[in-house]
């Protein structure tokens, strides 16, 4: 999902996958109950009934990939382990929720 986000791609993905964070927090796609098919049939079905629909997710995930970009990964991941070697425990917030 998180390439998906990044080539402004919109995703459908299951509610059983840490993916549907990024889902949820973004606004780029749909998430559905896994093992359903009749949610990911319906799902579909309103994507190729509501063309707009992926444009509104392309636009969403444009707006998004920022927050996941390989240089806010790296100074997320950087931060968390210069506070754990500190000794204060600073609070390190997740750029991507």
């Amino acid at each position: 999902v998180m390439e998906a986000l990044e080539a402004e791609v919109g995703v459908i993905t299951t509610d059983q996958t840490g993916s549907k964070d990024l889902i949820y927090a973004s606004g780029a796609g749909m998430v559905v109950k896994a093992g359903s098919f009749e949610e990911l049939n319906k799902g579909l079905s309103e994507v190729v009934k509501n063309p707009s629909l992926t444009k509104d997710w392309k636009s969403k995930a444009r707006e998004y990939k920022g927050r996941i970009s390989q240089d806010t990964v790296g100074n997320y991941v950087k931060n968390i382990v210069l506070s754990s070697n500190s000794r204060y425990m600073l609070s390190v917030k997740c750029p991507w929720l």
